[in-house]
């Protein structure tokens, strides 16, 4: 099962709720549990990626602005003055206006340096995909890995209720143990008071004194080892929920077993089939994959935009300003990329069949966690009829023991050998009902209803 741990953590006890029910828990673990913020957090994180994807596809629309003072030097592009030949083999004219030459007026001479002038310009620029299916394919599988985010996260959301189910079972299982306790060691203080009155009356000797003294002692021991677990228990539910630590919190549902008819197999299964999440996301990656794989092959297809620009050109702003536009379409048509693009759709497809691999893995995994659970919750109630009876047999041999001794027929070993047979019975008893809770848990986790589990 996957764990977690609850982000928020007080560092003051007393602030927990008052009384603390397995569903209350469930939803607390599902507010506060990091494993579930997470998930939930990647599948925000895939929304985001599938607008951006999605972009390529909308209109895109973006104004420039500048104004600019600017010089050239028109012979670094080329263009050397007309006319300084003709000067240099006449030596007439000259300088940068027109002249005579041989009586005929000479043509202008270009300035090799132009400016400073000004130049400013505005605009809206527009652009839009007419055709690009590499795009479209490439939004869809984006789509379908916001489905499978989603299914992660729900999946997580499954495995924290398991995860803090589990640690509820356990700490009410610790409470348990503690009331065995102090029940085993009331038993030993009684059979110590008992013991040493029978020895004031002259009926019983020193010897059947110390042994009950020593059998409470053993139980005293025993209940403080008990409560230590239990505390420990109750920390780890409350780390596991987001509880301040050490809260005064009563757990209200309590381990008990249940008078119901087991699912059977074939029951069990389908429903499972349809409700495990993770086969769910198995199903909805291998059409990711196969969407992915489709979208990368369309990078072969053409591509046709549309793109344009309006606004005004002048020196500077509203002088000599005119209107100024331009428009077009661009098609683009790929010839060869080296095998890039093969190569991304190789790479697809093995992720593709991966995924289907993954798919028929999980669906056994499920059939076999279904039939697990069920044995385990089989043999778990016919475990808790066998101790309750076991624990019926020891009460009334603690019973018989008690009055033999009392009546002064027999010492008290008979007394201590019962009371450790009821501790025993008592303790299995705990066991018992700890592995029923636990194997009606596994198969809620089993069939996927981990978050509608109840005691």
């Amino acid at each position: 099962m996957l764990g977690g741990h609850g982000h928020r953590s007080g560092p003051h006890a007393g602030r927990g709720p008052a009384q603390l029910s397995l569903p209350q828990t469930i939803a607390l673990g599902l507010e506060n549990n990091l494993t579930t913020l997470l998930a939930t957090e990647r599948a925000t994180e895939a929304r985001a990626l599938r607008q951006q994807v999605r972009s390529f596809l909308l209109p895109n629309l973006s104004g420039t602005a500048y104004q600019q003072n600017r010089t050239l030097n028109l012979v670094a592009q080329g263009l050397a003055p007309s006319g300084s030949q003709d000067m240099a083999a006449g030596g007439a004219g000259g300088g940068t206006g027109g002249g005579t030459v041989g009586g005929m007026a000479a043509a202008p001479t270009i300035p090799s340096f132009v400016g400073p002038f000004n130049t400013f310009d505005a605009r809206l620029n527009f652009s839009q995909a007419l055709l690009n299916l590499a795009a479209m394919r490439e939004y869809k599988s984006s789509a379908a890995a916001v489905r499978v985010a989603d299914l992660t996260a729900e999946l997580a959301r499954e495995q924290v209720a398991t995860f803090v189910s589990l640690a509820y079972l356990t700490a009410q299982r610790g409470a348990l143990e503690v009331r065995a306790a102090r029940a085993d060691l009331a038993l030993a203080e009684a059979l110590r008071q008992l013991a040493q009155k029978q020895r004031d009356v002259g009926v019983a000797n020193g010897i059947d004194v110390v042994r009950a003294a020593a059998r409470a002692s053993q139980q005293r021991l025993r209940l403080v080892q008990a409560e230590a677990n239990a505390e420990q228990n109750r920390l780890d539910l409350e780390r596991a929920v987001g509880l301040p630590q050490g809260s005064v919190t009563v757990l209200t549902d309590t381990l008990a077993a249940r008078a119901e008819a087991l699912p059977t197999v074939e029951g069990a299964l389908a429903p499972a089939q349809a409700a495990r999440l993770d086969a769910r996301i198995a199903e909805q990656t291998i059409e990711q994959r196969a969407l992915d794989r489709r979208s990368r092959a369309a990078a072969r297809y053409l591509v046709i935009s549309a793109a344009g620009d309006y606004g005004q050109s002048a020196v500077t702003p509203f002088k000599d300003d005119r209107a100024t536009r331009t428009y077009g379409v661009t098609l683009s048509v790929p010839v060869f990329d080296g095998g890039y693009t093969q190569g991304r759709v190789n790479a697809a497809a093995s992720q593709q069949r991966q995924a289907e691999l993954t798919l028929g893995n999980t669906r056994g995994q499920v059939e076999q966690d279904v039939r697990t659970a069920l044995l385990g919750w089989r043999l778990a109630a016919e475990q808790v009829r066998a101790v309750d009876e076991q624990f019926d047999l020891a009460n009334r041999e603690l019973a018989l023991a008690t009055q033999r001794f009392r009546a002064g027929v027999a010492d008290n070993l008979e007394v201590l050998q019962a009371q450790a047979s009821l501790a025993n019975a008592r303790a299995l008893q705990v066991q018992a009902l700890a592995q029923y809770g636990a194997a009606r848990l596994n198969f809620a986790a089993a069939t996927g209803t981990a978050q509608s589990f109840r005691l």
